[in-house]
């Protein structure tokens, strides 16, 4: 019989189950508890957040176009928002993705929708 050789193969394969085991030695993140206690904020909650509204048209057929789209994302922002103070409102935006294909007549409706101008 003749000596055994470790290939570079197995010294990767032990160097990466070695880190892999390690890495679960840390300390876990916190658990966000916040939807059940309310803090920072009750829900719905928008704190540290900025909703994006959809103005891409995706061609995969999971992709509808009268669900995903400018009009039916400030209107459902709008809801979600409906009865906060002003106060909690102050840094509060949406972000338009992707600001490249959206169109005029999306511009139009976001200005319409969400600014108020007419």
């Amino acid at each position: 019989m003749g000596a055994t050789r470790t290939g570079p193969t197995a010294l990767l394969l032990l160097g990466l189950w070695m880190i892999t085991l390690c890495a679960g030695c840390g300390e876990p993140p916190p658990l966000d508890t916040s939807l059940l206690t309310g803090d920072p904020c009750e829900p719905p909650c928008w704190q540290g957040l900025t909703p994006g509204v959809p103005s891409y048209e995706d061609q995969r057929w999971t992709f509808n176009p009268k669900a995903a789209n400018v009009g039916s994302a400030l209107r459902g922002i709008q809801k979600g928002i409906d009865g906060l103070d002003r106060s909690e409102l102050r840094d509060f935006g949406v972000a338009i993705y992707a600001e490249w294909t959206t169109d005029d007549e999306e511009w139009e409706m976001y200005r319409r929708e969400w600014l108020g101008a007419n």
